[in-house]
């Protein structure tokens, strides 16, 4: 019976893994939204999908947000980019 319930939680730990994920890469800021809403929302993916054992290094989980920003953006992420370059060489 254990065994039964674990593969159970297994089966609903992977569903649930696999939509957070899916919610977390396609998740888009509409343009004119505040990019702090929208930030904290992909950082709740992040650690949704922690709590589930999926864990995303930090580097990758904020490219992943950088990359969702529409071309309205595009000064701050070439700046983010270069900022993020000088400080880590």
């Amino acid at each position: 019976m254990i065994e039964q319930l674990k593969i159970m939680f297994q089966v609903q730990a992977k569903q649930e893994m696999f939509e957070t994920l899916n919610a977390f890469m396609v998740c888009e800021i509409a343009e004119g939204s505040f990019p702090s809403t929208h930030v904290l929302e992909m950082k709740a993916y992040v650690e949704q999908l922690a709590r589930l054992r999926f864990l995303f290094g930090d580097k990758l989980a904020t490219d992943v947000i950088i990359a969702s920003l529409p071309s309205s953006f595009n000064q701050f992420v070439m700046n983010f980019t270069l900022n993020d370059r000088v400080r880590s060489i």
